[in-house]
C-alpha cells in the first residue's frame, strides 16, 4: 500500500485519502491563474510594498556582503549530448539538461506544483520567520537557502513577496535571470552534496525542490541541512514529483501501471538506468525516518495528486490536469534521455519513441493516471534537546 499523508483528511472520490488534486490537508479552493502569474504566500497585502532592506548573508566564508561582487569568473561550457546541452559544471553528475527547452520545462513544472498547492510558494508560515506578535509578519532578517534553485523562479517570487528576507540560490548550472530582486543572489556551480560553507546554524528555511535523481546519499544531504539551520526554528522544506504513474480504479488503493504499458516501460526503465547512475529518481519512501534521523523534529509528510490529464471534471482539476499534461509531455523524453541512452544502451531515438508511446497513453482520457507531490516539512529541534 502506498503511504498516505499523515496530515491530510479522509476524502471522497477518485483519489486515495489526501490525493485529490490541490489537496493539501485542509487548504482553500484554488482560483483560476494563467502561467506565470504571481502566487500569494502568507505575507498580509498591506505589507506588499514595504522597501526593500539591506540584506547580508552572514555566516559565509565570503568577504564580501553582496554574494554577485564575488561569483567566479571562471564559465564552465555547456557539453553538448544526444542533441541537448548539459551542465558542464561536473559534468554527469546531474543527468538532466541545462538548455531553453529545460529552462521552459522548469518554469512550468514550478507553475504546476504552485497551482496544486493552492497558489502557495511555502506550505505554512514557520516560526523561524514570524516575529511576535503578529502571526503573519515577516522577520526582516529572515534567511532563506535554495538548494538547487534551477531556473530561480521560487526564489525571485519569494523575493517579491518578503521583500526584506535574504534568499540565496545554489545551482550547478547558471541558468538564472540575470535582473534578480535585490534581495536574491545566486551562486551557480554549486553541487549542494560537496561541502558548503555556507555558515551553520544561521539559516531560517532551507527548501529543496525536485532533487529526486540527482542525490546519491539523502542521509547526508539532510545532516548538512539540519546542520545549517537555526536551532530551535529552522524550517527545511523539501518538494519532489513522484513520476511513478498510478492508476485510480475507483479503489482506496491506487494500481500501478506495469512493464507491459507505454507508462510503466517508460517508469521501469527511467527507474532501473538511475539506480545503476546510483541516483535514483524513484520517491525514497524512507524519508521521514532520514530526517528524524538526521536530528529533525515535527516532520510531516503531504501528499497531493497530479492527474496526467483532464480526466477529472471537478473542479481545479480539469485545469491542473490540462496544464500537468503539457509538463507531463515535455518531461518525458528529457528525464529519460541521458539515464537510458548512458546506462542501459539506448539510443535517443528509442527513448524518443519510447516517450511518445507513453504521452499518448498518458493523454487518453480513459486512462486515469496520476503522479504524486510530495511535501516534507520539518524543523531543527533547540540545542540540547
Amino acid at each position: 500500500m502506498y503511504p498516505k499523508s499523515h496530515n491530510s483528511s479522509p476524502t471522497q472520490g477518485m483519489y486515495p485519502s489526501g490525493l485529490h488534486p490541490g489537496a493539501e490537508g485542509s487548504d482553500e479552493n484554488r482560483r483560476p491563474s494563467q502561467f506565470r502569474t504571481m502566487t500569494e504566500p502568507f505575507l498580509p497585502a498591506a505589507q506588499y510594498g514595504q522597501p526593500v532592506q539591506p540584506v547580508f548573508f552572514q555566516g559565509m566564508t565570503d568577504q564580501s556582503p553582496r554574494l554577485s561582487l564575488i561569483r567566479r569568473a571562471v564559465e564552465y561550457s555547456p557539453q553538448d549530448m544526444h542533441g541537448r546541452k548539459y551542465h558542464g559544471f561536473h559534468r554527469g553528475v546531474y543527468m538532466l539538461p541545462c538548455d531553453e527547452q529545460e529552462i521552459e520545462r522548469l518554469d512550468l513544472i514550478h507553475h504546476v506544483v504552485t497551482l496544486a498547492r493552492g497558489h502557495r510558494l511555502i506550505h505554512r508560515p514557520f516560526h523561524g520567520l514570524i516575529d511576535a506578535p503578529g502571526p503573519d509578519i515577516m522577520r526582516p532578517t529572515a534567511r532563506i537557502l535554495d538548494l538547487g534553485c534551477g531556473t530561480g523562479f521560487w526564489a525571485i517570487e519569494m523575493a517579491r513577496y518578503y521583500r526584506t528576507c535574504a534568499i540565496l540560490g545554489v545551482d550547478l548550472a547558471a541558468i538564472q535571470p540575470a535582473n534578480l530582486p535585490p534581495n536574491v543572489d545566486i551562486l551557480p556551480h554549486r553541487d549542494y552534496e560537496d561541502p558548503w560553507f555556507l555558515g551553520e546554524d544561521s539559516w531560517d528555511m532551507i527548501r529543496l525542490s525536485m532533487g529526486a535523481g540527482s542525490v546519491k546519499s539523502w542521509e547526508n544531504l539532510y545532516r548538512k541541512v539540519h546542520a545549517h539551520l537555526q536551532p530551535g526554528t529552522g524550517y527545511f522544506e523539501q518538494v519532489e514529483i513522484d513520476f511513478e504513474p498510478r492508476w485510480d480504479s475507483q479503489d482506496p488503493h491506487p494500481q500501478e501501471f506495469t512493464p507491459d504499458q507505454p507508462l510503466g516501460r517508460w517508469w521501469s526503465q527511467l527507474k532501473e538506468a538511475t539506480q545503476i547512475a546510483e541516483r535514483p529518481i524513484a520517491h525514497n519512501r524512507n524519508t521521514e525516518h532520514l530526517l528524524k534521523a538526521a536530528g529533525f523534529v515535527d516532520v510531516e509528510h503531504h501528499l497531493i495528486g497530479l492527474p496526467l490529464n483532464p480526466w477529472s471534471f471537478k473542479p481545479g482539476e480539469t485545469e491542473l490536469g490540462r496544464i500537468y499534461n503539457l509538463a507531463f509531455r515535455e518531461s518525458l523524453y528529457p528525464l529519460a534521455l541521458a539515464p537510458l541512452c548512458r546506462a542501459l544502451g539506448y539510443t535517443p531515438d528509442e527513448v524518443a519513441r519510447l516517450a511518445a508511446d507513453a504521452y499518448k497513453q498518458a493523454s487518453d482520457r480513459n486512462c486515469r493516471a496520476f503522479n504524486i507531490i510530495h511535501i516534507y516539512t520539518a524543523r531543527k529541534a533547540p540545542v540540547g534537546v
